[in-house]
């Protein structure tokens, strides 16, 4: 990795990282996601679920909630820090 690539990284982390959401979703969008998946997995209806936002567009965010499943399942609360961390990454 070049110094500059590393540079922007870690400009990218230091203007993000802090604003994390770990105690609830920070928009609508998230919260109807996490409110999807939540009821997806307790269903086990997965991809199938009536409340899922977007899995058209957004297969893989979901699918990567869907590997977390026993987590999010015994901790429900997890889903926000989860889909906070992915927003890292679906952001620019």
């Amino acid at each position: 990795m070049k110094r500059v690539d590393l540079a922007l990284l870690c400009a990218y982390g230091v203007t993000r990282v802090p604003f994390l959401y770990v105690d609830g979703a920070p928009d609508w969008d998230q919260q109807h996601i996490a409110t999807g998946v939540l009821d997806a997995i307790r269903r086990h209806t997965w991809f199938a679920g009536t409340h899922l936002y977007g899995p058209t567009f957004s297969a893989g965010y979901h699918a990567l909630l869907f590997a977390f499943a026993p987590v999010i399942r015994a901790h429900p609360f997890a889903i926000f820090p989860m889909t906070s961390v992915l927003g890292l990454f679906g952001r620019g």
